[in-house]
Formats: structure tokens, C-alpha cells, sequence
């Protein structure tokens, strides 16, 4: 479905009206700025109402549960999800706020809505939905605000339908809910090296969510998909199938569970004991109201590394990306002081950073990774 036809059936605006309005163009304030207009729409104490708390050991723009989730990798099951009623726009607005998205990847596609998430037990509901009906309506919030502060205006009247307070951001059947699975992949290297390699990016400009910011990798949907003995709902299958894609080269495809035959992913799930694969977080975005499960995949067994190390392949979703060992203090602490983090990417590198803490401390410096130290 083409952009502006896919406005008109969310909005009921013609593609006439959306080509024929006037605008300012404007540029993407500093990401500084939003983050700290954000913690101050919803603040600490609005969040803790809400059963949320800004994430604890960086100033990002995300929200976690007052109650961490459990390690275990999240159990999801499948639900029905209401059609929430659709916001209301002018033509003019929606003309502004979609002007930056023309350039991008954006595709439409069967994806997993949130439902229901209980972090104690770490399970979560999901129903299909279609991307784009998130896309231009809940995450169209990022477009606004980014449009709002570079004019230096105050009205933001999308986020006022659909995300006024943290209760309603957090609310998972009033808007459609989407997210994802961010992963950090850390990786031992045997000696001299003595440490983990970890992957980090930043996101080309033409994805359609984050694009231009820093990031772990991989970053996705959680999209249904072919995945043989595995379960298409749960978060991990779709790790794995992004880890094949985002770090192998793999081919996407959503028809053949190919991502298993790589002989990369059928070592992960042929040595699960080499592995700690586990939840470390999970976050709702006060930027784009979206989801994320923070995950850590940790391959302790150096043989990993020596036989598909030298096959690491990043896809056109990465501008580029780094190799960071847990034992450079300078690249760490030079990347983590980033301001273009997408802050639940920087959440899951920080938490991911303090688990290796404790499951390797050997591969790891000694003071924590702490992106506020001056």
C-alpha cells in the first residue's frame, strides 16, 4: 500500500489533500532535547503510578516495569486484540509529520501487536496486526515531536489522542502496540584477546523506525515467520532469525525457516550450554510508544567466535557498525556518550554490559560501563 493511500485509510484524508498541503520543512532536533522533553511529558511519578520507572542507569527515554522481568527467555502466547478507535489529523499536519518517511523503507506487513505482559513471569500476548496501522498512528508520535520542537511549538495533538499520561502510553488495548526484540551479542574471543566482541551499529536512514540512531544489533519487529520446531510468537525465535539476517548476511524471508539450516544458528541451538540467552529488560518507549524485550545472547565458548567470527556480515539496515571488545575502555566509554542512542538499544547494551559482569568477569572491566561518568 502506497504511503499516502495507506494515510487515507487510517485518516480518511485524500492523498490530494496530503500532496497539496503546506508546510515549513524541517530538520530533526537535537536527540538531547527530546529525550529530555519526553522524561518531563511523563514524570517519574506518573510512571510509578503506572507501575513504570524511568530506566534507572541512564537518562533514556524509556520506561521499564517497577517489577524487573524474569531471565527466562519470554513465553508468549496468542490473544485477540480490539481495533482501537483512530486518531484525527488535518491534512496539513499529517503532510509534515510524514514528510521525512518518503525516504524510507517502509513496508507493510503482518506483525505482532502487544497485548498483555507480565513481567514477573516474563509471558507476554501477542496478536497479528498490520505495520503500517502502527506506523502511522502510534509511531507517527516521533515524527510530531520531532516536528514540535523544531518549530518550537507546544501542540502535540497526536500524542494527546493516544498518549496524554503514562497510563495510557502503557495501556496495551487502547492504540495498537508494536515493537520488538533488541539483542546484545556478545561473543568470546580466546587469548590473547581474553574478552567479548560485541556488535553495535548505527541504523541506516532508510529503515522505516530509529533510523540514523546508534544501536545493538540485530534491532527488529517481532514479525510471525516460518521457524520450524521453534515458536514464530516467542521473542527469541525472532532474536535468532534477526541474528541470521542482521550479523550472518541472511537473506530475509518470512516463507522458509532458512534462518535454522545457517550453520551458525544450528551451533547456538546445538550448544545451549555454551550460552546464556536471556531476557535482561523490558521497555516502552516514551518516544514512539512501541515495545521492546531486551535480550542477551552471550556465547562463552570461543569456538563461536574462531569459526564464524570472520563470516560477521551486516545488512543495508546498518550504516555501519563497530566491534567492541568489553576490554576498551576508550570505545566504550566514547560510544555509550552518544547522544543519537535509541534509548531501549541503550538500555539493553547497559543492562547486557552488567550481566556479562557477573557471568565472565575475567572478559570484563572492572568498573562498570557508565555512560554518565564524566
Amino acid at each position: 500500500m502506497a504511503l499516502f493511500d495507506a494515510i487515507a485509510h487510517i485518516y480518511g484524508v485524500s492523498p490530494d489533500e496530503i500532496v497539496k498541503a503546506k508546510f515549513d520543512p524541517w530538520v530533526r532536533p537535537n536527540a538531547r532535547m527530546v529525550r529530555d522533553f519526553l522524561m518531563e511529558y511523563y514524570p517519574v511519578e506518573a510512571c510509578r503510578a503506572a507501575g513504570y520507572m524511568h530506566y534507572p542507569f541512564a537518562p533514556v527515554a524509556a520506561i521499564c516495569p517497577l517489577r524487573q522481568p524474569s531471565p527466562d527467555l519470554p513465553v508468549a502466547e496468542s490473544g485477540i486484540g480490539l481495533n482501537p478507535r483512530r486518531p484525527v489529523l488535518p491534512a496539513e499536519l499529517l503532510a509534515a509529520y510524514v514528510w521525512p518517511l518518503r525516504e524510507t523503507s517502509l513496508w507493510d506487513c503482518d506483525t505482532y501487536r502487544l497485548l498483555a505482559f507480565d513481567p514477573v513471569g516474563s509471558r507476554a500476548t501477542f496478536a497479528v496486526d498490520r505495520f503500517l496501522l502502527f506506523r502511522l498512528t502510534t509511531a507517527l508520535m516521533r515524527e510530531e515531536l520531532h516536528y514540535a520542537l523544531s518549530r518550537g511549538a507546544s501542540s502535540l495533538p497526536l500524542r494527546e489522542q493516544l498518549a496524554p499520561r503514562p497510563e495510557a502510553l502503557v495501556d496495551l488495548q487502547s492504540r495498537r502496540i508494536f515493537g520488538g526484540v533488541h539483542t546484545l551479542c556478545a561473543f568470546a574471543r580466546p587469548a590473547p584477546h581474553n574478552d567479548f566482541l560485541i556488535p553495535l551499529q548505527r541504523r541506516s536512514t532508510r529503515v522505516g523506525v530509529a533510523g540514523g540512531s546508534l544501536g545493538v544489533i540485530p534491532m527488529a519487529f517481532h514479525q510471525p515467520c516460518a521457524s520450524g520446531p521453534l515458536d514464530p510468537r516467542a521473542p527469541a525465535t525472532t532474536a535468532l532469525r534477526e541474528i541470521f539476517e542482521e550479523l550472518f548476511g541472511g537473506v530475509e524471508t518470512h516463507e522458509e525457516a532458512k534462518f535454522l539450516t545457517h550453520p551458525a544458528i544450528e551451533w547456538l541451538l546445538n550448544h545451549r550450554e555454551d550460552l546464556h540467552f536471556e531476557t535482561t529488560n523490558f521497555f516502552f518507549s516514551l518516544f514512539g510508544g512501541n515495545f521492546d524485550f531486551s535480550l542477551l545472547l552471550a556465547v562463552t565458548n570461543t569456538d563461536f567466535w574462531q569459526r564464524f567470527g570472520p563470516g560477521l556480515e551486516t545488512t543495508w539496515e546498518s550504516e555501519e557498525h563497530f566491534l567492541l571488545s568489553t576490554l576498551d575502555r576508550a570505545s566504550f566509554d566514547r560510544i555509550l556518550r552518544e547522544p543519537d542512542w535509541e534509548a531501549q538499544a541503550l538500555g539493553c547494551c547497559l543492562d547486557g554490559l552488567r550481566r556479562l559482569q557477573s557471568i565472565d568477569p575475567a572478559r570484563m572491566l572492572q568498573e562498570p560501563y557508565d555512560p554518565t561518568a564524566p
